[in-house]
């Protein structure tokens, strides 16, 4: 079946319902006059659409196409900026107040025993005391001389008497030698007024002479 349409009508007809299909930017343009297409196939001012002839409109679209071609391919990333300088530090802000207290920690342990310090200087001595009052009794001192023979003869040993003053107690006794005498006893007398001692001479060389005496109180 032959078509009715004329060589310029059928391609500009075409044309036509390519771009409009296409969504081209020229479909608004040529679709009204492809709507004429089927009565212009004679007519002078058909070859002419819009002052131009279909080759022309033909190239026009070409090159609107070609100019709205496929979007390309997305590039590579570029190289990573340089980091930029480190901004002014800014001013500081007032101190806050102070905090309140904290609880009380928990008691340590004892610590060890430090080394003793050395002694420090004497202090001076206190002022002197009062005098206590006078005794009851008076202490004295009697005595009473002895002498001993040679060692290992007669009288060579003996027992000596030393007496208290009167209304006096002895509170203890003792001799006084000139060489080796040695004392066998020594005791009070029966009423206290009174110190015995029994001596002997261990020196057989020589006799040998001394005193006996007794403290007394009272």
């Amino acid at each position: 079946m032959k078509s009715r349409l004329g060589v310029p009508a059928f391609a500009l007809a075409s044309i036509a319902l390519f771009v409009a299909l296409s969504g081209g930017a020229v479909a608004a343009g040529i679709v009204p006059l492809a709507r004429h297409a089927t009565t212009a196939g004679t007519a002078k001012n058909a070859l002419r659409l819009g002052g131009k002839t279909p080759a022309q409109l033909r190239a026009a679209w070409i090159g609107n196409a070609a100019k709205q071609g496929q979007p390309g391919a997305q590039g590579p990333a570029g190289a990573k900026g340089d980091t930029g300088a480190t901004g002014a530090t800014g001013a500081t802000g007032a101190q806050g107040a102070a905090g309140p207290a904290g609880p009380s920690g928990a008691q340590g342990a004892k610590g060890d025993t430090g080394a003793q310090g050395a002694v420090g200087p004497a202090g001076p001595a206190g002022p002197a005391g009062p005098a206590g009052a006078a005794g009851t009794a008076a202490v004295s001192v009697h005595t009473a001389p002895f002498s001993l023979a040679i060692g290992g003869g007669a009288g060579e040993k003996g027992l000596f008497t030393v007496n208290c003053g009167a209304g006096q107690k002895a509170v203890s006794g003792g001799y006084d030698a000139d060489g080796t005498v040695l004392s066998l006893m020594t005791h009070p007398t029966a009423a206290d007024d009174g110190w015995q001692i029994y001596l002997d001479n261990a020196d057989s060389a020589a006799a040998h002479t001394g005193t006996v005496y007794v403290v007394c109180l009272g």
